[in-house]
């Protein structure tokens, strides 16, 4: 999954929104452990995996609560339905820039609908 992000960005040429040299945009704040794990607190500067691992998790979470894949989803369904709702990202398919794409928990929970009949 594409994680968010912070930090400078990235040089792709093609990227018309990605400026290297430029002014860097504001830091990503995710509330979590500060101190230790009685204390929250909003951390600057958090990036890359470290910030899309409780995005997942807690989007995987959401999948098995909303009982789409029935009522005792294996790991491998669980992660095949992340895979198989996020939103494609650049290149078509899964790419070194955003990877499997944008996770999207909406599309992850919604109930499967039955195909139009013919």
């Amino acid at each position: 999954m594409s994680p968010p992000g912070g930090g400078p960005d990235a040089d792709f040429s093609d990227e018309p929104n990605c400026q290297p040299l430029g002014k860097p945009g504001r830091d990503i704040f995710q509330v979590t452990f500060t101190r230790n794990v009685r204390t929250f607190g909003l951390p600057g500067r958090y990036m890359g995996t470290s910030m899309a691992a409780p995005h997942v998790t807690a989007t995987a979470a959401l999948v098995i609560a909303s009982g789409v894949l029935g009522p005792d989803p294996t790991p491998a369904q669980v992660s095949r339905r992340l895979l198989d709702t996020a939103r494609d990202l650049g290149l078509p398919g899964p790419d070194n820039r955003y990877g499997a794409g944008l996770l999207d928990a909406a599309a992850a929970t919604a109930a499967a609908t039955a195909p139009a009949p013919s």
